[in-house]
């Protein structure tokens, strides 16, 4: 946890009122004894045998003290475009349509270098708190992304860099979201959010194993800390609700997961491309190229499932 002289110090703490950074530094301070008290109480489970599961050397799966279920939510990413005519970005996942209706989406925007998780509607920020440094990305480079709820504490991952810091520097509100989300009969939508006019919601470039679990993938990582990127396709587990490795050149929809979910492809006039670029640089891998344009409408999608409510 960072100490007061620090925090005050960020670049965009450092100009703020006292008593701004002061309320700021409470928040911030006030997640991080929660995730600690989270993390303590998972440990004593783990040792008296109860509610908590280890199912590798680097995942866990916890019994949620919260309403809302434990999730991870990951995928490798690589833009062909500079967003310039994206203001709002891309979406690389969507559950439901637009602002208002989004269920749970991510978009990677430009501006700022922001990850921002969109949740019932609402926007969180989840990016702009850690060095900026941390989360640069760069046209032509893949990148691995992941956001993920423990114990109701909303973490993201770049890279292999946890890069937020427990709090919404832009709502001034702490990144605990305990709530169920629930998925309603809304459809769940990866390449875009197909509803959002113009180019702002539609992902251009490379996706691959994009993967949807209910289980706390890269827990123990501190903000600003480090954790292993995949090396090689993701594989499904006990956890998994949804895969796409994107590896197979002759069904690259399909879902590895044991639900083998059905995947349908959208395209004005051409679907979404299988390509052999892929974030392992392995000839058993692979990726979905999508255009990002609403011209050519490209995306695919998911029905509604009981499987998308976290």
């Amino acid at each position: 946890m960072l100490s007061w002289s620090q925090f005050r110090n960020l670049p965009h703490i450092k100009n703020l009122p006292a008593h701004e950074q002061s309320r700021k530094y409470f928040l911030y301070e006030s997640n991080m004894l929660r995730e600690a008290k989270a993390s303590a109480i998972s440990t004593l489970s783990a040792g008296s045998g109860g509610g908590r599961i280890k199912t590798s050397t680097t995942t866990t799966t916890t019994t949620s003290h919260v309403p809302g279920l434990d999730f991870t939510i990951e995928w490798f990413g690589k833009r062909s475009a500079t967003y310039s005519l994206q203001p709002d970005s891309p979406r690389a996942y969507s559950l439901g349509q637009s602002n208002g209706i989004s269920k749970n989406a991510v978009s990677i925007e430009q501006s700022g270098g922001q990850f921002i998780w969109w949740v019932n509607g609402s926007a969180i920020f989840l990016s702009r708190t850690i060095d900026q440094s941390l989360f640069n990305v760069q046209v032509g480079q893949w990148y691995h992304f992941a956001i993920s709820r423990d114990n109701g504490i909303i973490k993201a991952y770049f890279n292999g860099y946890r890069v937020d810091d427990g709090l919404d520097h832009v709502n001034s509100a702490s990144l605990f979201y305990p709530n169920v989300i629930n998925s309603g009969t809304q459809s769940l939508n990866i390449g875009a959010d197909p509803s959002l006019n113009s180019q702002h919601g539609w992902f251009e470039g490379y996706i691959s194993n994009f993967r949807w679990s209910y289980v706390v993938r890269y827990p123990g990582v501190t903000s600003g800390g480090t954790y292993s990127i995949p090396s090689h396709n993701l594989v499904s587990d006990s956890s998994t609700k949804l895969l796409l490795t994107m590896a197979s050149q002759s069904s690259p929809y399909s879902d590895s997961s044991s639900y083998s979910k059905v995947v349908t492809p959208h395209g004005a006039t051409q679907n979404p491309q299988w390509n052999s670029d892929n974030p392992f640089g392995l000839s058993s891998s692979g990726s979905v190229y999508f255009k990002g344009t609403t011209y050519s409408a490209q995306y695919l999608s998911l029905s509604s499932s009981s499987d998308w409510t976290l």
